[in-house]
């Protein structure tokens, strides 16, 4: 990443929108405007460096793009072991599914290689960083009660490496009342959030004698519990 220069003693860091600036630790304050090119790195959690992309207005108008940034700079984070208490599994155990490619690459912006130049494989991205935030942890304890509850590893990861499923986890918004299900033997599932509650009872029946319903609400509540926990202990 291109450095600026430095402001009260922080380095100023190329490409973020015009009104923001990082500094370490993933805190903001006001810039001037600058390029306009985009090189985002994880600030305080291990991300592979995304860049550079251009932002012009067209940027700030696409959702993927405006939704990563913010989870990037305002996310609390923490190591890979405090994310394996958090999840409900041991250290060793987390770190064997991060190589596996747990959550693949989902929420990850792609980074740009010419047209002669094979894209990176990123299924396995995550067993190289050392923090992880708000999304991924909620994200990853939805893994491990899948998996808990029959799912083997494949099942329960492509599940929850869909990218329509991170809204649901930001560490800033209101709990989500979504509540996800799924059935044997291929455990096909169906998310119901927001209006599309009132169907559920309609597709248990549906479903047959066994389904397994999670709550995705109850998952956010006990992950913002154990960083609040982890923030009183440190």
């Amino acid at each position: 990443m291109r450095r600026l220069g430095q402001r009260d003693g922080r380095e100023t860091h190329a490409g973020l929108p015009q009104h923001l600036g990082a500094r370490a630790g993933g805190e903001l304050w006001l810039r001037s405007n600058g390029d306009r090119k985009l090189a985002l790195t994880h600030l305080g959690a291990a991300m592979p460096k995304s860049g550079p992309i251009d932002t012009s207005f067209s940027w700030c108008q696409n959702r993927f793009c405006r939704d990563r940034f913010l989870e990037l700079v305002m996310s609390t984070t923490v190591t890979t072991a405090k994310a394996a208490e958090i999840i409900g599994i041991g250290y060793e155990g987390l770190r064997s599914y991060l190589k596996r490619g747990l959550l693949g690459s989902s929420g990850v912006l792609p980074p740009l290689v010419s047209g002669i130049s094979p894209a990176p494989d990123l299924t396995s991205i995550r067993s190289t960083w050392k923090r992880f935030g708000f999304t991924d942890l909620c994200l990853m304890r939805l893994a491990k009660q899948l998996i808990d509850l029959g799912l083997n590893f494949d099942q329960a990861n492509s599940l929850v490496s869909r990218e329509d499923l991170r809204p649901l986890f930001r560490e800033q918004a209101e709990v989500t009342r979504a509540i996800l299900i799924c059935w044997p033997p291929h455990y096909d599932f169906m998310l119901f959030a927001h209006d599309e509650l009132h169907l559920l009872p309609i597709r248990l029946a549906e479903a047959g004698d066994l389904a397994i319903v999670i709550k995705l609400g109850a998952i956010v509540i006990h992950t913002r519990r154990a960083l609040d926990h982890l923030a009183t202990i440190d």
